[in-house]
């Protein structure tokens, strides 16, 4: 047998399967089904991450956020800000900042998407540019 036949028989094998279920589709009952609704689109906006705790005052932060298409990150208030985007993980090293309080927003496609988004905090450090430990501050990510 050539190959052109064995994906023959396999496309017809699969559409045979699809339009089997395509009545058992019609006959289900959706009305248990929970969650959001399939009609609701995303809604793009903005999150921020933001700091706080630490006994010393962090002066500069280096972060790492992760989750779906980050972009156009911004630094809070008048703080220096240097990112980099790699797929979807975003960078972003923030000088001037507080110990508390926002740090950067960056846009999402989606805002309700939200848990799926992870901010770590890799280093901080203080005025005098001395490193901080940075299991002593919380981040966090919110709208």
């Amino acid at each position: 047998m050539n190959s052109y036949g064995g994906k023959r028989n396999l496309v017809g094998l699969v559409a045979a399967c699809c339009l089997a279920g395509l009545p058992l589709l019609a006959c289900r009952d959706d009305s248990s089904v929970t969650g959001p609704s399939s009609s609701t689109s995303p809604q793009p906006g903005q999150l921020t991450v933001a700091v706080s705790g630490g006994t010393v005052a962090g002066q500069a932060f280096l972060l790492r956020v992760s989750g779906p298409d980050p972009t156009d990150p911004v630094a809070s208030g008048n703080d220096l800000l240097y990112t980099s985007i790699a797929g979807d993980t975003l960078r972003a090293a923030v000088m001037g900042a507080g110990s508390d309080g926002d740090l950067i927003r960056f846009a999402v496609p989606d805002v309700d998407a939200i848990d799926r988004y992870n901010a770590v905090l890799l280093q901080v450090s203080d005025a005098g540019n001395d490193l901080l430990t940075a299991s002593d501050y919380t981040i966090q990510i919110s709208r």
